[in-house]
């Protein structure tokens, strides 16, 4: 078993991470609707996608613990599954994580928020990669 690791994930210039699920752009393909992330959510999952590389993770991982870490320095209301499948999605297209079903995050734990005013809003997500095995 490889020790644990975090990575620190910040949001846009407005210190937000945008939840994938709440920010989606409807575009006619002549005979259909499609959906897609919205600009501003393209924009922050290309801008933490090097911040996460930069960080040189563990990749592969199948089977782990995470642990998730908020910083704010607002106490506006968040919904808080919204943004952890948004950190979650980056983490599985970066290589991080091979999926990000119940069988490859075994358990996630979210601490308390912590607010400071004068702090840069981001997540640290603590990873604790488990041995692999076959069930």
């Amino acid at each position: 078993m490889q020790e644990k690791f975090t990575l620190t994930i910040y949001g846009l210039s407005n210190g937000n991470i945008p939840p994938k699920k709440n920010n989606k752009q409807m575009i006619w393909n002549g005979s259909r609707t499609i959906i897609i992330p919205s600009n501003k959510y393209k924009q922050w999952h290309e801008q933490e996608s090097w911040n996460v590389r930069s960080q040189k993770p563990i990749k592969g991982i199948k089977r782990c613990k995470i642990t998730y870490q908020f910083y704010t320095n607002d106490k506006r209301r968040r919904d808080a599954s919204n943004l952890i499948e948004s950190i979650n999605d980056l983490l599985v297209d970066n290589g991080v994580l091979v999926d990000d079903n119940w069988f490859v995050i075994e358990e996630m734990h979210i601490l308390p928020v912590v607010y400071d005013k004068d702090v840069k809003p981001h997540v640290d997500v603590e990873i604790y990669p488990l041995a692999n095995s076959d069930n």
